[in-house]
């Protein structure tokens, strides 16, 4: 698999992985971004209660899942879960609410929460914010 591209493939098994974890930690917000000083994409997953839950708790869940989900699309190191205040999550909350709608947005910026990236692709929120 190419480290530059994001594949479909990838996207749909981050899908599953975001939708099996909501029923666990309700998430917020779920996202791929390819850092511009860094070689291969990173699925982020922000959740409200990460900072009660606790980050451990939350990728022992992660890891369990992917090796549930058994994908060559989808490496659990790859995933990083964050809270909603991160830079990141704030940043793609921002563009939700500039950009409501059903469908995935491919980020064409530059900039995205602070950090420069060379894309991004942002799942669409209603999809992945399942519980209240």
């Amino acid at each position: 698999m190419d480290s530059q591209a994001l594949v479909n493939e990838q996207i749909d098994a981050g899908a599953d992985l975001v939708e099996r974890f909501d029923k666990f930690l309700p998430v917020k917000v779920a996202f791929w971004v390819k850092p511009a000083d860094e070689e291969s994409w990173s699925l982020y997953i922000a959740a409200d209660r990460v900072k009660q839950e606790g980050v451990a708790a939350g990728n022992r869940e992660i890891v369990r899942i992917c090796q549930d989900i058994n994908s060559p699309y989808l490496d659990m190191f790859q995933v990083k879960l964050i809270s909603t205040d991160h830079p990141l999550a704030r940043a793609v909350l921002d563009v939700h609410r500039r950009y409501p709608g059903k469908l995935p947005i491919r980020y064409g910026g530059r900039m995205l929460g602070g950090i420069s990236i060379d894309g991004a692709y942002l799942y669409p929120a209603p999809v992945v914010a399942t519980n209240p």
